[in-house]
């Protein structure tokens, strides 16, 4: 099997970050007053139907080869071989911060993880050139800082200096290579941050 071409790669990784981007609207819903119980019923609905599906792709020959045919060329490898799409990761995360976190501290994290970590993928594919040990960039760590902590103050309304520590928090969540899915540790290492500065600062 020939590699994919570095422009194919990029392409790939662009259109994958678009869809990733297009939730976004979720944390600015969230942050024009929708109310808490109604973003926890939406998460919920979305990571329910993302588990449907990833069951009737294990389970149907039929639906698994329907979804590798629309959804295949933006699977990364782990995804495509029977693992769980990163999606699904994705609507795990905002669900369970709109559940257990105040709607400040949800919106960040959502944020992060919709804007934050598709800034980061979007960098590092096409000017990353300092690496962590992960693979993944210096420059997309600085570009997914620099997108958490814009939402973390423009939407959440945290504290400038504040906002920059969640950015700082979900950089670093997100940069090594496991032990869980990214969008997990970039949503729980912001939740986790704001939390607790909540429990120090009132």
């Amino acid at each position: 099997m020939t590699a994919d071409s570095p422009a194919l790669t990029v392409r790939r990784e662009l259109q994958r970050k678009a869809i990733h981007g297009a939730t976004t609207v979720l944390p600015v819903a969230y942050a024009a007053g929708i109310r808490r119980p109604v973003m926890v019923g939406l998460t919920g609905a979305l990571l329910a139907t993302a588990i449907a599906v990833e069951l009737a792709r294990r389970w149907s020959p039929a639906v698994r080869e329907r979804f590798d045919r629309l959804a295949g060329p933006l699977l990364r490898t782990h995804e495509a071989g029977g693992g769980v799409a990163g999606a699904t990761w994705l609507f795990a995360a905002f669900f369970l911060v709109c559940l257990l976190t105040p709607p400040s501290v949800a919106v960040a994290a959502m944020w992060a993880v919709s804007a934050g970590d598709g800034a980061a993928g979007t960098i590092g594919r096409l000017v990353g050139r300092h690496r962590w040990a992960s693979g993944k960039s210096l420059e997309g760590s600085v570009a997914l800082l620099s997108m958490t902590a814009a939402g973390a103050w423009g939407l959440a309304n945290w504290s400038p200096m504040t906002a920059l520590g969640l950015g700082l928090a979900g950089a670093l969540s997100e940069a090594p290579a496991g032990p869980l899915d990214d969008n997990l540790r970039t949503a729980g290492g912001v939740a986790l941050t704001g939390i607790l500065i909540i429990a120090l600062t009132h």
